[in-house]
Parts: C-alpha cells; structure tokens; sequence
C-alpha cells in the first residue's frame, strides 16, 4: 500500500484567502458604523383580506393616527408593493414607516364597498434593535353593493413597453401562425433569445424561471410550456425580477431571493376551467405526430395534462424562424414520446403551497455523423475521417414536488425528487488517419475506407484505422430531499436560514465492444489489434449529505449583510471490470458470437485486463464560508442596487484507487475562492437608462482520478495518464452592459461587453506517435485561455404607424485557445495557441400590412483563424444566411406562413461543405368551427436541400462534421380547441 498525503493550496489564492479576509473585517466596520447611525424609523406590516371570502383587498388604504388627537402619521396603499416591477400576483400586503417612537397609535383600513375598520395600535416599550413590527391580518366587513356603469378601454397594440421595471409584451401584436405555441412568441420577442436547449435571455439576461399567471409552472423544465401553451392564449409575456417566497415571508428582500422571470399571463377567459387541445396528423416518408394539452385553472389551484408524440425532430413551424440555423436540428432521426403532469395548490390562507410533477419519456435516436479532423501538429498535421453511427433508445421517468408551508415566525419548504433512466445504445465507429489532407483524393476513393480493404491511393498515406462495434446498456437512480427553513426573530429585523439536503446515485452499467486497429506503414498493412471486450461497471453509486446554516443582519432598511457557513459530505464508489474474451476460442476476429453474448462467468471471469480494470472509493469534505453583501438605494431620479458574494471553501478529498499496477491511498487538500455573484446596477427611474456590471469567479478542483499516475489503454489509439502537481483553475467572468429605451418609440437598444479569462485551465494536451496515430494523454495546467465579446443590439419600430419594425445585433467575439501538443519522443510537449476573430451579425426587418406580415432577414459569422506555430496556415470562413419569412392572410379565410432562406459556408477544408442550399419551408391553414379546429398542411425542406454542418476550432485542431437530418417531407395535421368554462 503506497499512502501519500498532498495538500495543494495555490500561491496566488494566498492573496485571494486575505481579500476575503478583508471583506469580512469591512463588514463589520461598517455594520459597527451603521449602528451608531441606526435609521430611526420603525416598519409596520400587515395584511388586508375580506372578512367573509378571506381574499385579499388590494389598494385598501391604511392609515396611523395619533390616538391623542387623530392626526395622520403616515399612510400607504395596501398593495404588494416589495415586488421590483409589475407583479401579476397581487396582494394586500403593505408596509409602512413611522418615527420610532413609543406612544398610542390606531390602525385605520378603508377601501371603497367596505366599512372603516379602526384598530388600537399601542406602541409600546420597542426593543433597540426592534425596526419591524408585523400588525397581522385585517379584516374588512360589510361589503356594499355598487352598480357601475361599463367602461370600454380601447388601446393601440404595441409590441412592448416598460411599466416600472418590467417589460410587457403584447402578444396580438405579433404576427403568429395558426397552431403556433409559446416557442415560436418567444423568439419573437425584441430583446429575447431563445436556445434550442429551451434557455432563455432577455436582453443578454439568463431566464431563471419562466411561470405561468405568476406561478411556478412546470418548475424545472420550461420546454414543456415552450412546446405545448398555445399562443392564442397568451395576453402578455412580462419580464420583471421576482422576489422569492422568502421575502414575501419577511416583508424585506432577502440576499439571493430575487429572480429574473419570463411571466406568461393568460387571456381572461382562459384564467378559470379547462382549456386545451389536441393535434394529430401524418405525411409522407412516415412522418407523424399527436400531441394533447390540457390544463386547467382555479383561483388557487393549477393542473396540467401533456402528451407528445412525434418522429420530426424538429418543432420550428414555416414562417416562424429568425435566426434557426439547420445546426440548430436535433442530430439525427429522432422517433419520441413524452407524458406528464403538472399540479399547483396555493390554500386559502396562504398558509400553504404544494406543486409537483410527473414524467415519463421514450426517445429512439438514430444519428449518422461524418467528420473531417485536422490534427494541428509540430512539423506537419494528420487529418482523421470519422464516420459513427449510433442508434440510441432511453426510457426515463422523473418526477419531483414542492411542500411550503408558513407559520407565524418560521417558514418550512420541503423538496423531494426522484429520477430513472434506462438505456440501451448501439454504436458503429470508423477512424481513418492519414499524414495527407483528404482534399487530395476524390469521393470514390475516400469510400474506400469503410469497406475491408482501403483503397491504393489512401493507403499510401495511411496510418491507421480502428473500426469499433459497440453495444451499451443499464440504468441509473438518482433521488433527493431537500429541507429549508427561515426564522424571524421577535422585535428584530433579523433573520436565519437552515438548510439541509441528502441525495444519493446508483448506476448500472455493461458495455461490450469489437474493436479492431489496423496499423500501416509505407503503403502496407504492418500490423492487427483485434479486441472483443466486455466492461462490467457496477456498481457505481454514492450519496451527498449537505447542511447550511446563515444568519442575516440588517445593518440599515437598505443595507443587509448575510454570514453562512455550509458543510458538504460526499461519496462515490465505482467499480470497472475489462475482460478480454478475444482469448477464448472462437470469441477471436472470426467470432461469430453475437455482440453483447457472453460465455459462462466460469469462462470469462479470469480474463480479466487487471491494468485497466479498477476500484475506487473517494470522500469529499468541504466546509464552505459565505458572506452576502446587499445595498439598496432608491432616489427621485435614479436607483442603485449592488451586491458582494464571496465565498471561502475548504476541501479536503480522499481517494482510494486500487488496479493490477497501483495501490494507493491519497490525501488533495485545496483552498478554493468563489465569487458566485456580483452584481452592481442603475437605473433612472423613468427606465430609459439601465447599467449593469457582474462580475463572477468559479475555483474548481480538478478531478480526482486526474491526479492517479497510472497509463491506461483501454482505447489503444487514445491512452490516458495522471498528473499528481494539478492545480485549481479559477474561471473569471466579467459582463457588462446597457440599456437605452425609448418609451414612447417603443425602441430599445443594449451594449454588451464580456470578458472570460481561465486562469490554470486544466488543458487534456497529448503526444503523438505519426508512426501509429496513438496520443498519449496527460492533464496539465495552462494559462492564457480567454475569450471576450463586444456586441451592440437593437429592436423596436421604425414608422409612426407601428407597422415596420426590426431585430438587430452586431458584435464581434475573440477566443485565444491555448493547448500542449508533442510528438513522441520529443523531451516536452509544445504550446499550441489559435486565435479566433469573429463578426456577428443578425437582423430581421418585419413589416405588417393588415393581418398579414412580411419578413427579411439575415444573420452571418465570418471568422479568422491564426495560431502561434511557424506551419500553421492561418484561413477564413464564413458562415452567412439570408431570405424571407412571411404570415399571409388569403381568401377563403386561408393563411400562408412560409420562410425561403439561403444558407452558405465557405472556407471549409471539406470543398462538399462549401455550399449553398436554398431551404424552403410553408404551412398552409384554414380554420373551421370559430376557429375550434384548425387544419394545417406543411411542407418541410420542400426542396430537399436541408443539411447539418457544424464546425469547431480549438487549439488541438479543427473539427468538421456532417450529421443527417430528417428528409424533406409533407405532413397534413388538424388541432382541435376546447375550453370548458364553469357554471
């Protein structure tokens, strides 16, 4: 047993420890200063609800009168005013200062339809630190009956406008498709960007939650709302940050509870009883789908139903695209189907919330990728051919819920979930590398490569060829609970949070693979490595135990620190079996055995590749200390919000890591900095002008099976080493912009800069042997790897009438890629660096005659390539699209939404790839019923010219693929309505 205990705490962290250190001391220098100047001023909150329906009456006026003689102190309106922007989720909450004096008061409440309600309010013997004093609940009685006349208010529809600091966006003043849902309004949206991965920003801001009618809905995954809420119910979209439930709870904002929010609110007939719809259609080349949506809502209750079902891969619908590209297709042809559930209750009372929701998915995937590699080499690159083809099937099932409940001075929020997926994924894998480029053979003689003898001319120039036959199948179980609690503190502003979560993993898993390596040398087969494997990993699983304990102190109204200190405990046992059955008879290169059958464990089981077969066990223990500093400042023309989040880690790791050459005990030690956010930002308060500055820095540890010094050759042509000196990487991230709105122009325009530096990136730098097209792999720390953006963008309208409007960014983005490349033998691996230039540019120009609209647009990358070696050709290419996308309105109440678009590449080293392909893409649709039912026909790539490039430039080479995509097709489908309103 070889036992060695290293600690690895970076010098430059030593500065870092004493800034955090400094931090601290700051905090309580102005804590200490800020209670000598303690705001004399006391805070009551309350309450406002109907004595009988127990509702809320929003806008009640509350009053303090002096008991002596009546005089108003103070007043406010009863409304849920601590939420930053507008909030659809209003309350008759309020809060209200008074000078901090001891005396009599009374509590006046009135609201019109209801009786004045006066309340005794004694303020006596107030407790020093006591600035908060919560007056409960107030009930208003004896409505009265009020006849008021109709009144009809009649607006122009904008596309979006600023209401305090939220940005609404009418949705019917967007040009939209029949059967269009919630994705295709997004992408609308000026401002907004929306992922293919269902991810969302608003200009340049990350979505972190997208809700419904102000609720959590479908928590976790907002693709579902995305793909299945029909747009002819959407009324608004707003976009505001939303305080949590914890600072409703406290009537303060609390550090960390605020969110930046995408607010889909209804129309009002849809805010009560069932609303839904299902589709259903095919067409040709086998193409079907069938979807159900249904939904239905109370005053405090929400319940939705999904299915889907479909084989199109794609959900974009003609006439609704803006900057999709094909890369944004799912790789391959994707045959799936999905259901779930999701439920909201809220009680009466607000005394408690419960949520949650259920899903089952299967998905079949089947994706062919066809890849050009150029390996950026000292003294000359290589250039691989790679074909894989992988047929992939996964069931998976996950389901997770929310309990929240609310009692006088604590609250209590309770999160289960549970997660399962089984797989089973067949692979086919051919790698041709050669030391001349492909550019120098023809198609015919590049085929050659996949049948079982390559062709003269590249043989000549071969240096090896692994063909791989693979086969891989298991489970995996992941489940949690996490506990969280905030507690007030009597007559003080004051408050703690108890957190705590246990979680565990346990995966299964068997892979079997035929791998064949064919070696070359001067136009001759030199050598053959033939291995039929069978790797049994099981069982893998582990569990994490974590607690956090913080305690908030409020300096002043509107200064806040928060003191946490969070304990983590974690897990994680795996176990890897190789065994070679290529050394039993007939399971050699002839096997006619069936891949993923094995002989008897009696035959097998002393076969086993003891060097790349292992056992490990590793602990974490990390103490974490976290401080949260929040300031606030609301001023007649402007406001200032900054925040400070430092955290100090301590971790301390060890692994045991045991195979048939090393036995080993270690200790890795580090001190990791971690600035998960700061933020500083102004606004004026007429919301024309906003600034915003962030600032983050993530420490990360290296992986513990980085530092284990062992050769493993599982893969015979990419072999992995260990390096025990790693070093933590600290990725910094600086963002700053800002925004310029015209209100009354609806116009927008926003200025972005970023910069993200790496510092110690843990770069996976190799050797190569050009004699058999083997890497040897080793982690080491690099520095120099940054990238930076700089990007100005604009929406809005361009003519009084409303009618034309546009979408626009520019920009240009730099990445310096820094890597560590050798060739065998040589004494040490150099440095390899590529710099990439790129310009960016989209812009799409809208014009809406009636009820119809017509579209341009274009978006186009051009980028430069250089690197620091003397052999290192620098190049260009470009990547560019333009054409038209439009929503007609014809007779016979008709509608046509179609996009033409052309898209190009040019510099690719792969000439096929430079291209032009005119993609076609129109749905035609008709209403019957009253628009119940809707019939749609589509045609997708109508001229069969759709194809899949993508490109990626690091500092180890250059990567070209070509994936297949769904051909071009024509589907007939029909969406039927329903809303089902109460009596």
């Amino acid at each position: 047993m070889n036992k060695n205990h290293l600690a690895v705490i970076p010098v430059s962290q030593s500065v870092l420890k004493k800034v955090y250190i400094a931090f601290v001391l700051l905090c309580m220098v102005i804590s200490g200063h800020a209670q000598s100047q303690y705001n004399n001023v006391l805070t009551l909150q309350g309450r406002i609800k109907d004595f009988v329906t127990h509702v809320d009456v929003p806008g009640s006026k509350v009053e303090v009168l002096n008991a002596s003689d009546s005089a108003v102190i103070a007043s406010t309106e009863a409304l849920n005013e601590y939420q930053s922007g507008e909030d659809k989720w209003v309350t008759a909450e309020y809060w209200m200062g008074i000078p901090r004096k001891e005396g009599n008061y009374i509590l006046r409440v009135s609201y019109d339809g209801y009786a004045t309600s006066y309340v005794d309010l004694p303020l006596l013997h107030l407790y020093k630190r006591e600035t908060r004093r919560d007056l409960g609940t107030i009930f208003l009685k004896r409505p009265k009956t009020l006849n008021l006349e109709e009144v009809v208010v009649k607006t122009t529809k904008v596309k979006f406008y600023h209401k305090g600091d939220t940005i609404v966006y009418n949705a019917d003043a967007f040009q939209l498709g029949e059967g269009s849902m919630l994705d295709a309004l997004v992408r609308q949206l000026p401002g907004a960007e929306l992922g293919k991965d269902g991810r969302i920003y608003v200009n340049g801001k990350f979505v972190e939650s997208l809700l419904l009618n102000g609720k959590d809905f479908f928590r976790g995954d907002s693709k579902v709302m995305l793909d299945n809420l029909p747009t002819y119910m959407v009324h608004q979209v707003k976009v505001y940050d939303r305080l949590g439930e914890n600072s409703r709870f406290l009537g303060q904002e609390v550090a960390g509870d605020k969110r930046f929010v995408m607010d889909v609110q209804l129309k009002k007939q849809y805010n009560i009883g069932w609303v839904g719809n299902v589709e259903a259609g095919g067409g040709t080349k086998d193409r079907y789908l069938a979807r159900l949506f249904a939904m239905r809502f109370t005053d405090h209750s929400q319940l939705a139903i999904y299915g889907n079902m479909n084989n199109l891969n794609d959900g974009r619908k003609p006439g609704e695209g803006d900057n999709w590209t094909p890369s944004d297709l799912v790789g391959g042809l994707t045959n799936q189907q999905l259901a779930g559930i999701d439920y909201n209750i809220d009680a009466r009372s607000g005394k408690y919330q419960l949520s949650g929701n259920a899903q089952i998915k299967h998905a079949d995937n089947t994706i062919i990728d066809n890849t050009n590699r150029t390996n950026f080499l000292p003294n000359g690159n290589t250039f691989d051919r790679i074909v894989a083809n992988n047929r992939n099937h996964n069931v998976a099932f996950s389901t997770e819920h929310r309990l929240y409940f609310e009692f006088k001075n604590a609250n209590l929020d309770i999160k289960p979930y549970f997660n399962y997926q089984y797989f089973n994924n067949k692979s086919g894998f051919s790698l041709l590398t050669l030391s001349s480029s492909l550019d120098a053979f023809s198609k015919s003689q590049v085929d050659s490569l996949y049948t079982p003898m390559i062709g003269r001319e590249l043989l000549r120039s071969a240096i090896s060829r692994n063909l791989r036959n693979g086969l891989l199948n298991g489970h995996s179980l992941k489940g949690g609970l996490s506990v969280e609690s905030v507690i007030k503190f009597k007559h003080s502003p004051d408050h703690l949070t108890l957190y705590a979560d246990a979680s565990f993993r346990h995966e299964t898993e068997n892979n079997y693979d035929h791998n064949r390596i064919e070696y070359y040398a001067h136009g001759q087969l030199n050598n053959t490595d033939f291995r039929n494997r069978y790797f049994n990993n099981r069982p893998d699983h582990g569990y994490s135990m974590t607690g956090k304990i913080a305690y908030t102190y409020v300096i002043r109204r509107e200064l806040s620190i928060d003191f946490s200190y969070k304990y983590n405990h974690t897990t994680t046992d795996r176990y890897s079996s190789l065994y070679r059955l290529d050394q039993l008879t007939d399971w050699g290169s002839n096997t006619t055995h069936e891949l993923g059958t094995l002989p008897s464990v009696a035959a097998y089981s002393h076969l086993i590749d003891a060097a790349n077969s292992y056992n490990s066990w590793q602990a974490d223990n990390t103490h974490t200390f976290g401080a949260f500093l929040v300031w606030n400042k609301k001023g007649k023309k402007s406001e200032w919000w900054a925040q400070v989040v430092p955290n100090l880690s301590l971790l301390s790791r060890t692994m045991h890591y045991r195979n048939g050459h090393v036995d080993t005990t270690f200790t890795k030690r580090a001190v990791l900095y971690n600035m998960p956010s700061t933020l500083i930002r102004w606004k004026s308060t007429d919301r024309k002008y906003e600034y915003m500055f962030q600032y983050h820095v993530d420490g990360l540890a290296p992986d513990m099976n980085k530092f284990v010094n062992v050769r493993n050759t599982t893969d015979p042509l990419n072999i992995t080493m260990g390096n025990t000196h790693l070093q933590p990487s600290y990725k910094h991230e600086l963002i700053s912009h800002f925004i310029r709105t015209y209100p009354k122009k609806g116009l927008m325009w926003i200025v972005e800069a970023q910069y993200i530096p790496t510092v110690n990136a843990i770069a996976m730098g190799y050797t190569y042997d050009k004699a058999t097209g083997q890497r040897t792999f080793r982690p080491e720390n690099v520095d120099g790897n940054w990238r930076g953006r700089l990007f100005l963008g604009g929406a809005g309208v361009l003519n009084k009438r409303r009618t034309l409007d546009f979408k626009a960014m520019f920009g240009i983005n730099y990445e310096r890629s820094v890597d560590l490349i050798g060739l065998s033998g040589a004494a040490s691996a150099d440095r390899s660096v590529v710099n990439s230039f790129t310009w960016m540019s989209q812009l799409q120009l809208n014009y809406k005659i009636g009820q119809s609209s017509i579209g341009l647009k274009g978006n186009g990358n051009w980028a430069h390539v250089s690197g620091n070696r003397n052999d290192f050709n620098a190049f260009n290419v470009a990547d560019f699209n333009y054409g038209l996308i439009a929503q007609v309105r014809l007779p016979w109440d008709l509608r046509l939404g179609t996009d033409l678009t052309m898209y190009s590449r040019r510099g690719y080293k792969d000439k096929t790839m430079n291209s032009d392909d005119v993609v076609w893409n129109a749905r035609l649709s008709r209403p019957f019923f009253k628009g119940k039912l809707v019939v749609m026909v589509d045609g997708f790539d109508i001229l069969g010219q759709l194809s899949n490039v993508t490109r990626t430039m690091n500092a180890q080479g250059i990567t070209e693929t070509y994936s297949n995509v769904i051909p071009r097709y024509l589907v007939l489908h029909a969406t039927y309505r329903f809303n089902i309103m109460p009596h």
